[in-house]
C-alpha cells in the first residue's frame, strides 16, 4: 500500500497516433488502474493542447483548439468524471470526428486526466496535498504528411550540443 495521501496506479502512457481521413470517425481508449490497497478516487478526464518549452524541458497546457493544429475541438471524452476503487480500472474512451475539410498533415492535442480532490477527506489540520495527473499525447495524420525542417543555428558546448530548427513540415 502507498503511504497515506499519496496514490498508486498504472497506466497507458504511451502516445495515441492515428492516421485519419476526413468526416471519420475514430475511437481509442485510455486506461488508469488503481494499485492494491488504494482508496476509492474520482478522476476528471479532458482534451486540451499542448506544446513543449524551447528547450524542452517543460510542458504547457492551454485551453483546447488554442493552437493552430490542434484537433482537440474533434476529440470528446467518455465518461468525463468516474470513480474508481483500488484495483479497477478508468476506461476513458476519445472519440475522434474529424473533419470534411480537413488539410494534410499532423494534429495534435493531449488527454489529461485529474485526481479530483474528495470534499469529506479527513484533514489532520492546515497540509498540502498533491493530486495525480497524468496526461498523453494524442496525434492525428492525414493525407500527405510531411515531415521535414531546416537547422537554423548549431552550439556545441563542453556538455552538449544544441540545435535550433525550424519545422517547415506539415
Amino acid at each position: 500500500q502507498a503511504p497515506q495521501g499519496r496514490l498508486s496506479f498504472s497506466a497507458t502512457l504511451e502516445s495515441i497516433k492515428v492516421t485519419v481521413r476526413p468526416d471519420e470517425v475514430v475511437t481509442r481508449q485510455f486506461r488508469l488502474t488503481l494499485d492494491p490497497g488504494q482508496p476509492r478516487t474520482r478522476f476528471r478526464a479532458r482534451v486540451e493542447d499542448w506544446w513543449r518549452s524551447e528547450d524542452g524541458s517543460q510542458s504547457h497546457y492551454a485551453p483546447a483548439g488554442t493552437l493552430r493544429r490542434s484537433c482537440a475541438r474533434w476529440v470528446t471524452v467518455n465518461p468525463v468524471e468516474s470513480v474508481v476503487g483500488a484495483e479497477e480500472t478508468l476506461v476513458v474512451r476519445m472519440t475522434m470526428n474529424v473533419p470534411h475539410e480537413l488539410p494534410d498533415g499532423g494534429f495534435w492535442c493531449v488527454l489529461t486526466v485529474d485526481e479530483v480532490p474528495d470534499p469529506e477527506a479527513a484533514s489532520a489540520g492546515v497540509g498540502v496535498k498533491f493530486l495525480a495527473s497524468v496526461s498523453t499525447g494524442i496525434f492525428l495524420y492525414t493525407g500527405d504528411v510531411r515531415r521535414a525542417a531546416s537547422i537554423l543555428d548549431m552550439k556545441v558546448e563542453s556538455e552538449a550540443a544544441v540545435i535550433t530548427v525550424r519545422n517547415e513540415g506539415n
